[in-house]
């Protein structure tokens, strides 16, 4: 009988570590495919401000991590948007929110899911509907509008520039 509880107490020690390496094994590949450092995945909290990176949500979603019901708030946005970004539909981000190390697991090893990153946007405004523009798009993703090309605005990060200047002040990207 002695046996029974030492095995089972064996178990529910061991599955609980196994389900937390696969997990970071997992963030490590997904850190791969996003672009970033696999070792970034078991660096605490810094863990954190990479995948913010990776899903392209604001910074101070970070203090959110710290404040109760706060940190679910932002737990569920992080996992919804970092399906999106892995061009996963609303139902997988909902599995990464309740089965994580399962759905993980799906992110990282399957080869034929692949990572978008997120582009960037500035305060531009379609002159036909009003919808917010992409800065990387052609037309208007809302009426199919052509954009014309944005003079004052860095086509990498969004940034004011001004007339003469060659590079952008905030990025350094080419104008």
């Amino acid at each position: 009988m002695f046996g029974i509880f030492v095995l089972l107490g064996f178990i529910l020690f061991l599955v609980p570590i196994a389900v937390a390496v696969f997990t970071i094994i997992s963030l490590w590949y997904i850190f791969k495919k996003a672009g970033k450092e696999g070792w970034e995945a078991i660096v605490p909290v810094y863990n954190s401000i990479v995948l913010l990176e990776i899903t392209g949500l604001p910074m101070w979603y970070i203090a959110l991590f710290f404040v109760p019901f706060g940190n679910i708030y932002a737990l569920v946005r992080v996992y919804l948007e970092l399906a999106t970004r892995f061009k996963q539909s609303t139902g997988f981000g909902i599995g990464l929110i309740f089965l994580s190390p399962i759905f993980l697991g799906m992110l990282a090893f399957n080869k034929q899911i692949t990572y978008e990153a997120p582009q960037p946007f500035a305060n531009v405004f379609c002159s036909n509907c009003g919808s917010k523009i992409n800065l990387n798009d052609k037309f208007c993703t809302n009426c199919g509008e052509k954009v014309e090309k944005l003079k004052d605005i860095c086509l990498n990060c969004g940034s004011k520039v001004k007339k003469d200047d060659k590079f952008c002040t905030h990025c350094g990207t080419k104008i």
